[in-house]
């Protein structure tokens, strides 16, 4: 019965999607961003896994108030309590050094603040 009820969701999302797509345009500036989104219908909940993956470092500061800035409704975010006690935002287990830190050689700068 899930799987039917799952099933029969996924398939009125299918059949609501515009048939109809307009010819691409040239790409928004970076402040345009929330322009950018496709409008959603009323009530429709987006969510933005672990903040704006791929847009920002995931589960930072920054990720999440990018996606924010895109209209995202709900932030999905990982919490873990550390060997301390802290309470941290992180996804796997174990936090590795690797990914705390920019690369130094990486060529791509920072993408600006939106809200600078």
């Amino acid at each position: 019965m899930l799987f039917a009820t799952l099933a029969l969701v996924l398939l009125t999302g299918c059949v609501a999607t515009p048939a109809a797509v307009a010819p691409p345009t040239a790409a928004p500036a970076a402040s345009d961003n929330a322009a950018a989104v496709t409008p959603f219908p009323a009530g429709f909940d987006v969510e933005g896994h672990r903040g704006a993956r791929g847009l920002a470092p995931e589960n930072t500061l920054p990720a999440f108030e990018t996606a924010l800035d895109l209209g995202v409704t709900t932030l999905e975010l990982d919490l873990h309590l550390s060997a301390d006690g802290e309470l941290v935002i992180w996804h796997d287990d174990a936090v590795p050094a690797e990914k705390c830190r920019l690369d130094p050689m990486a060529a791509t700068p920072l993408p600006p603040d939106p809200d600078d």
